[in-house]
């Protein structure tokens, strides 16, 4: 069985289990830019194009974000005995000025073990 590990962008080196896979899956994703390469330019996942493109939709963002995500977390949990779950939610946060709140649960489950990771992105107003 070969293991496929995911570069975490800092010293930390190589994320090797899945709860490190998955937190640096969603660590790529709320990072990077759409066009940050020439050789894959269109095939970037990235929270900064999807947000702008659906601002004002949050439901729709958050739709795209979980066929992102999923799509990511597939490419490395790809094995038959894995299974990816993405659940991607806005909510509404009026009171500041940040706009709304997109909350990620993404469950891996490999080899009847399951890896639970959750974070939240605030969707701010544009300036």
């Amino acid at each position: 069985m070969v293991t496929t590990v995911v570069g975490t962008l800092s010293t930390r080196g190589w994320a090797r289990t899945p709860e490190e896979k998955i937190r640096e899956l969603i660590n790529h994703f709320t990072e990077s830019g759409y066009s940050q390469s020439v050789l894959y330019k269109g095939s970037i996942k990235s929270l900064s194009y999807l947000r702008a493109a659906y601002i004002e939709d949050p439901t729709a963002l958050a739709e795209e974000v979980q066929k992102s995500l999923t799509t990511l977390l597939r490419n490395v949990f790809f094995e038959p005995d894995s299974v990816v779950e993405v659940e991607v939610t806005s909510e509404a946060d009026r009171g500041s000025e940040v706009v709304y709140r997109l909350v990620i649960t993404a469950r891996v489950t490999v080899a009847g073990q399951k890896y639970d990771v959750y974070d939240s992105v605030e969707i701010k107003e544009q300036s």
